[in-house]
């Protein structure tokens, strides 16, 4: 049995290496190819093309990775014709994995989509996205919700992180503080400027002065900066040398760690903060495209083709304001720590943020969920049905959803 994995980026090459080695357990002598990053290559997938750099967000701002996609496509569609694999998992990496799954069903592969473009940007366009696969995985219910109501074959299959991500106790609290050398009563903020590279190079700057005015207001505060890839770690240090941290800034190679030991969190709005939710830690979110991106943004917003003005993770899928969100021109070093300040000031307002971060698991969580791909993806490779019989997750009713997903 022959299999093609594609992902783009940091987030998707963690969740298909979790799902390669489902696989492997399941279907030993299967072969696994296609384009990624270390987590899928580490999982035993052979990897044609590293992609995980070419992770961007925004219109102009895919421009630059266009030559390097049209090269990892021609790779591919070659290695299909020579190989000619029985399934396809396509995550993420919205336009070029859409794109790809029409050929590939073209060319005879049964395609499966997990972690489909989210609805909140393109429900608009959720018929001809879910017309491009033979099953769209979904992992948040409101996007099950609005794809079956436009004839895609989905299924909500949960969020993975629920499985690896257990509710803080005191206990491991404690533990991640000491593994990093922090005392119990230190206040700890985590810095995460993203996994993609526009990410790092436009929010870093700004996270880490943030920090530093954060710094010169209370010297006794500790920072962890979390990498999400080694590659970023010079430019990191780079930024970091510029102001007087004296040993204040530790950057480490563990995100849910830092989350595990940090009172607050700043960060690039992305799969981290569904991390940070599930592990209960309030956080403000960064966002900045580039000025043309936004004014295609906000021409679609205008004629109806989105819904949501919001990009939290946590504030989308709850329909409420939970955690602050600095947008393109509020994405300040300024605002940031103005913002983080308050939240530090005030334990009763990150305690009530907390509790109501708590509401998010709920949504989510599904035992199993990286086994149930799996088992989704042998079923198309060998051309069975899956589910035998079709389920319809409980969560994913009109009362359980944020008002902007129905319809």
């Amino acid at each position: 049995m022959r299999i093609l994995i594609s992902t783009g980026e940091v987030s998707g090459d963690i969740a298909g290496g979790l799902v390669a080695k489902s696989l492997l357990v399941r279907a030993p002598g299967a072969e696994l190819f296609g384009i990624g990053g270390s987590r899928l290559a580490a999982a035993g997938v052979e990897i044609l093309r590293q992609t995980n750099h070419l992770g961007c967000v925004g219109f102009t701002e895919t421009f630059s990775a266009i030559p390097a996609l049209a090269g990892a496509f021609r790779g591919l569609s070659r290695a299909v014709l020579e190989r000619r694999p029985q399934a396809a998992l396509l995550i993420g990496n919205d336009l070029f994995n859409c794109l790809l799954a029409r050929w590939l069903r073209r060319a005879g592969v049964r395609t499966v989509c997990y972690f489909p473009p989210q609805v909140w940007l393109w429900r608009s366009l959720a018929r001809p996205i879910g017309a491009s696969y033979d099953a769209v995985l979904t992992s948040f219910p409101e996007e099950d919700a609005v794809y079956r109501a436009r004839g895609a074959r989905a299924h909500f299959v949960g969020h993975y992180l629920c499985d690896r991500l257990p509710a803080l106790d005191a206990a491991t609290r404690a533990a991640a503080r000491a593994g990093f050398g922090l005392g119990a009563a230190e206040t700890v903020v985590a810095l995460l400027p993203g996994s993609r590279t526009i990410e790092v190079r436009e929010l870093g700057p700004i996270l880490i002065a943030a920090a530093a005015q954060l710094l010169a207001g209370d010297p006794g505060l500790r920072f962890l900066l979390p990498l999400a890839e080694p590659r970023f770690a010079a430019e990191i240090e780079a930024l970091v040398a510029r102001h007087p941290f004296a040993g204040r800034l530790t950057i480490v190679a563990d995100s849910q760690r830092a989350f595990a030991a940090a009172d607050l969190a700043l960060m690039a709005s992305g799969t981290a903060s569904l991390e940070a939710t599930l592990l209960g830690v309030p956080m403000v979110l960064l966002y900045r495209l580039s000025r043309v991106t936004m004014a295609a943004v906000g021409l679609i917003r205008a004629l109806g083709l989105i819904d949501a003005e919001s990009v939290g993770l946590p504030n989308l899928l709850t329909g409420a304001a939970l955690v602050p969100e600095l947008r393109q021109g509020n994405a300040t070093a300024q605002r940031l720590a103005d913002t983080a300040r308050a939240l530090l000031d005030d334990p009763g307002r990150r305690a009530a943020t907390c509790a109501a971060l708590d509401r998010v698991r709920p949504l989510l969580a599904r035992d199993g969920t990286i086994d149930r791909v799996a088992d989704c993806l042998l079923a198309h490779a060998e051309g069975l049905p899956w589910p035998a019989t079709d389920e319809v997750a409980a969560a994913a009713t009109p009362e359980l959803l944020p008002s902007w997903s129905h319809g």
